[in-house]
């Protein structure tokens, strides 16, 4: 499980954060011509639900957000414990933002994320535009 309390993060979010326990799956990715691996998919894993019934939890609540930090700096610290160095792809919410200043942390304790990430935007959630 993934401990958020060491990431810089205002109170309120690890207040949210910290009641969160999940784990991080790392499916791979290999390109077919050769089968060379050339990133992970992170794959988030709640303890004592799914991750469905995690998602409609806050959903529900209207806390979505929660999730999403919870799996952007996850997926990045557990990715990071494996010392794995290829490509991370993570499935974001349509709906959900950083702020800017959740995005500067992010950045500032994942640097590495600038050139290694790919978004695959999830489609089962509303985009409301």
């Amino acid at each position: 499980m993934i401990s958020f309390k060491e990431m810089q993060l205002s109170d309120e979010i690890h207040s949210k954060l910290d009641d969160l326990e999940i784990g991080f799956a790392f499916q791979p990715i290999f390109r077919l011509k050769d089968m060379y691996l050339i990133g992970y998919e992170a794959l988030m894993r709640p303890k004592d639900k799914s991750p469905l019934e995690l998602i409609e939890e806050y959903s529900v609540k209207g806390d979505l957000h929660t999730v999403e930090l919870a799996t952007l700096f996850g997926a990045w610290e557990a990715y990071r414990r494996r010392g794995y160095n290829t490509l991370l792809s993570l499935n974001p919410f349509p709906e959900e933002c950083m702020t800017d200043e959740e995005e500067k942390v992010f950045h500032d304790s994942f640097p590495e994320s600038q050139l290694n990430m790919v978004l695959e935007i999830l489609e089962h959630t509303k985009l409301n535009v």
